[in-house]
């Protein structure tokens, strides 16, 4: 007899969600290096640092908190991929 998979056995990292982070991250990272790109490059280096720590965080938080069961690896991945 085959085990029917239930909502819960599911992985809320889809391909879906890591295209949507790829394209979120890459689509912001793009307008603040065209943003701040006159002002020198050191200015540009230390946004686009502060940029993908933003980024990471906030889409690892929101993994987290729109996760069922609060996975905390699977956030983590997800910051750490965008």
């Amino acid at each position: 007899m085959k085990k029917h998979k239930s909502i819960e056995d599911t992985d809320p990292v889809t391909p879906t969600t890591t295209i949507f982070g790829a394209s979120d991250g890459l689509v912001a990272s793009i307008a603040l290096i065209f943003a701040t790109m006159t002002h020198g490059r050191k200015v540009v280096v230390t946004a686009v640092i502060g940029l993908f720590i933003a980024e990471g965080l906030g889409m690892a938080a929101s993994q987290f908190l729109s996760d069922p069961k609060r996975n905390l690896r699977q956030a983590s991945i997800m910051g750490v991929a965008t």
